[in-house]
């Protein structure tokens, strides 16, 4: 069996003319309102980013005087416990006439009515005989 040809067709007999609409181009003020719209896109997002620039450095800015404050914090702290130590309050003490009485000078004053309490050591050992034999 063998294949039969097709007829050939000329090519202006397959081309033909469709009546219809004319598509319309964009002019040149469309284009004008697209590239000012692009540009105010792009200088928003410019200000955009630059405000948030801003607020970075400034937010650096506060970390720093944050550690600054933070330093002069415990240098404050070192000075109040140098200003505290017995070593620096004894000398001062002792020249105002402020020292410990001899143990020959010491006496103690009753007066009735008054209930006797113990000190603190007494209650202290008292309470250190109780915990220890404790489990």
């Amino acid at each position: 069996m063998t294949a039969r040809p097709v007829p050939a067709t000329s090519a202006a007999a397959r081309l033909r003319v469709i009546q219809g609409k004319r598509i319309a181009r964009p002019t040149a003020w469309s284009w004008m309102v697209i590239a000012v719209v692009s540009l105010a896109v792009f200088f928003g997002l410019i200000i955009a980013n630059t405000a948030l620039d801003r607020s970075a450095f400034e937010l650096e800015e506060i970390r720093n005087e944050i550690v600054a404050e933070q330093q002069r914090f415990d240098r404050l702290r070192l000075d109040v416990a140098r200003l505290r130590s017995p070593e620096r309050i004894q000398p001062l003490a002792e020249q105002l006439g402020l020292v410990y009485p001899d143990p020959a000078d010491i006496r103690t004053v009753t007066a009735a009515g008054v209930v006797v309490v113990k000190s603190n050591d007494d209650r202290w050992t008292e309470i250190k005989s109780i915990l220890s034999a404790s489990p």
